[in-house]
């Protein structure tokens, strides 16, 4: 039996569209999507998902899921170490050239089964992922 990757995405990001054709289980928070649960609050979203795509007001929306956040890869546009201070205790891949048109798409972080996760679920759906590996924090 497998089971289905369920990803919360917080925000609104092209992303969205994209990864409803990877048969995810898709939870939508404050975004739009002609396929996904729409969810009421972000932390029952992030909650209940494997991997979290955070699009939206980064400081205040870190704030509220950081405790359900905690060991789930969290994938975001900005800088990695803004995020990683922000969420501590998530496994952070910061993603950066994301359109529709351009398929090749930068992530990175320093967790590498993350970055494999992450890389595997972009490629599912069309993308060519370009991996950075960073140093681990202290």
């Amino acid at each position: 039996m497998t089971t289905t990757t369920t990803i919360a995405i917080i925000g609104k990001t092209p992303l969205a569209q994209t990864l409803s054709k990877g048969g995810y289980r898709i939870l939508l928070f404050g975004g739009e999507c002609k396929e996904g649960e729409l969810m009421d609050c972000p932390i029952e979203a992030s909650w209940e998902a494997d991997i979290i795509v955070l699009a939206a007001q980064p400081e205040e929306m870190a704030e509220k899921i950081r405790a359900v956040a905690v060991q789930k890869i969290v994938l975001s546009n900005g800088s990695l170490e803004t995020w990683q201070t922000l969420l501590p205790h998530s496994k952070v891949v910061a993603f950066s050239n994301l359109s529709p048109a351009q398929r090749v798409i930068n992530i990175s972080g320093d967790d590498g089964e993350a970055l494999y996760t992450t890389a595997e679920l972009l490629r599912s759906v069309g993308f060519f992922p370009d991996i950075q590996l960073k140093r681990n924090r202290l």
